[in-house]
């Protein structure tokens, strides 16, 4: 209705491609974000973030697109990487889960470098980038036994607002009663509906790995930087050509950052996971847990003494 009166309120069209993507109405919310953004980056609004990237550009930084799994320490190396090289971020993507959808002329703002654009993509993605111009991308993954564990704590901190604008971004919906339950209720919940798009998500990114893309892709895992931040950093400067990151700012991380990345933990899963729940994917996740050596859940053997890892109730 704001929109048929006044064609030009570009808020209007924000607001629009948002309730678009939360009825899963993929398509006409790209088009519509798209749209928005196209019209957004020629206003005056957009000038400080415009102003900024000509900066950085100037200083011959790159566009970085930053792949990542969900509860992968995400937004924790996004603002340290947005920090060191003191870039604007650039949001191209509408923002639902597992399946997603990023606005071309984002992407093309992106590309002509000095930015930064973090996004949970989906593969089927890869194609829209690749003819938009973006020449690398980081691919960043983390297993997705404790992206789920680390998910249902990160719905459980949130604050209410948040619950109830990010509940709808997810297909299926999580349910408005989920943080009333107890935890053991809401794990189950995300074991059967949440933890299958991640696996998927994982999947199709990584068969679009194996197919060859014509750009690379640098894989990392949260499992390395967990373990050594300092490389994995340089890892991240040496791909795009820049030195910037080599020592990550890890001090004074925005509220937002600090909230999300919670312990750094890689297996926490074990303890509350059941039997029955690691069993149902563990079949199917085999090939990615032995790809990038992740441990297996199911029952071991060692010595004098078999047992089964994770919760035997």
């Amino acid at each position: 209705m704001a929109l048929a009166q006044s064609p030009d309120m570009i808020d209007a069209l924000l607001g629009l491609s948002e309730c678009l993507a939360r009825q899963q109405r993929l398509a006409e919310a790209q088009a519509t974000r798209d749209l928005w953004f196209r019209r957004w980056i020629e206003e005056a609004e957009s000038a400080e973030l415009r102003r900024h990237q000509e900066a950085a550009c100037r200083r011959q930084i790159p566009g970085i697109m930053f792949v990542a799994m969900m509860k992968s320490a995400s937004e924790f190396i996004r603002e340290n990487i947005i920090r060191a090289l003191d870039v604007p971020e650039i949001i191209l993507s509408i923002a639902t889960v597992p399946r997603d959808r990023i606005a071309p002329s984002a992407v093309r703002q992106l590309v002509k470098g000095g930015a930064i654009a973090r996004s949970h993509m989906s593969a089927d993605n890869l194609p829209g980038l690749i003819a938009n111009g973006v020449d690398r991308l980081i691919l960043h993954v983390r297993d997705p036994r404790q992206v789920t564990v680390s998910w249902v704590h990160h719905m459980a901190r949130i604050s209410d607002a948040e619950f109830r604008w990010s509940a709808l971004t997810y297909d299926p919906p999580v349910p408005a009663k989920f943080r009333d339950w107890a935890f053991p209720q809401q794990l189950d919940w995300a074991v059967r509906n949440y933890m299958p798009g991640q696996v998927q998500w994982l999947e199709d990114w990584m068969a679009a790995v194996r197919q060859g893309p014509r750009i690379p892709i640098l894989v990392s895992k949260f499992e390395d930087f967990a373990q050594d931040q300092r490389f994995f950093f340089t890892k991240i400067s040496d791909f795009f050509g820049v030195s910037e990151i080599h020592v990550p700012l890890l001090r004074s991380q925005s509220a937002v950052a600090m909230r999300n990345f919670r312990t750094g933990s890689t297996d926490e899963w074990r303890d509350v996971l059941t039997t029955q729940q690691i069993n149902q994917f563990e079949s199917r996740l085999e090939p990615l847990i032995r790809h990038f050596g992740w441990e297996l859940g199911a029952s071991v053997w060692c010595p004098g003494k078999a047992f089964a890892l994770g919760n035997p109730t």
